[in-house]
């Protein structure tokens, strides 16, 4: 599956200015892809579909069957900024259509407002997401887990959470 050509990789490390041209040239075609234009923008290429996009995205099989997408989005960092949430809602949202079903957000990140926006962004269309998140260490005791998944979910705007996980090991043990 290929969508777009590739830009030639840069020769050298000292080159970062063209290593950044080519960053910026490849998701100047996934955008235009994306945003359905003309196929003459990408010589001798036609702007794929978002479903042949997402049929290119490698996928990883769980042992229970389910396909999940081998590239996922991290949310760390995301709703630090109350002005940013706009723009950080739109890119997990171009994100999902380039494919790129798998968010991961933890209840740490920004104090629950990275799940906060995943929630916008996720909004409608929660069938098409595998979502993780994780929990505190020290809200992974017996009575606080459950408490800390309900507080995700509230923020996530949604009924479950695909894979939960603890974010690293505290002071409670695993076996509780």
């Amino acid at each position: 599956c290929s969508a777009a050509p590739r830009p030639p990789a840069p020769r050298s490390s000292s080159t970062s200015r063209t290593r950044t041209t080519a960053v910026a040239a490849s998701l100047a075609a996934i955008r235009r892809a994306t945003s359905g234009a003309s196929a003459a923008m990408i010589p001798g290429h036609e702007a794929p579909s978002i479903h042949h996009r997402r049929r290119c995205m490698k996928t990883l099989t769980l042992i229970d069957g389910q396909e999940v997408a081998a590239i996922g989005q991290g949310t760390w960092h995301i709703g630090e900024q109350p002005g940013e949430r706009k723009r950080e809602v739109a890119a997990l949202r171009e994100g999902i259509e380039l494919g790129m079903t798998l968010i991961d957000t933890a209840e740490m990140y920004a104090e629950g407002g990275a799940e906060d926006v995943v929630g916008a962004a996720i909004a409608g269309r929660r069938e098409e997401v595998f979502l993780v998140s994780k929990v505190y260490p020290h809200n992974a005791s017996r009575e606080g887990l459950p408490a800390a998944c309900e507080r995700s979910l509230r923020r996530l705007g949604c009924e479950t959470i695909d894979l939960y996980l603890l974010h690293w090991q505290g002071r409670y043990p695993l076996e509780e």
